[in-house]
């Protein structure tokens, strides 16, 4: 059996100092629609089937865009849509939704 040694390096930073970052990271890439130039894939009133962290699929509407002034850390990596279910108030990336055809 090989000893394997792994070298940590822990780094800590406070929710506030993330947001930060991340928002900043958001600005200086723009990785997300619409701000790198490429369209929203949905719009609202779509039909669409939202898939969770666990692969649960939910049929959901679209009912609104996320668009928070200023921007947060939620709308930074990617969170575009509001959508109709038991957390209507809670954004959702565009990676984590297919047209319900």
């Amino acid at each position: 059996m090989q000893n394997i040694q792994y070298e940590y390096k822990l780094i800590s930073h406070s929710h506030d100092d993330w947001q930060a970052m991340v928002i900043a990271q958001h600005e200086n890439e723009k990785p997300h629609a619409p701000e790198n130039g490429s369209p929203l894939k949905f719009k609202v009133g779509d039909s669409v089937i939202f898939t969770n962290d666990y692969g649960v699929t939910f049929k959901l509407k679209i009912t609104g865009l996320y668009q928070p002034e200023p921007i947060n850390s939620l709308y930074a990596t990617g969170s575009r849509y509001l959508l109709s279910g038991s957390s209507p108030w809670f954004p959702c990336k565009e990676s984590s939704l297919q047209l319900d055809s």
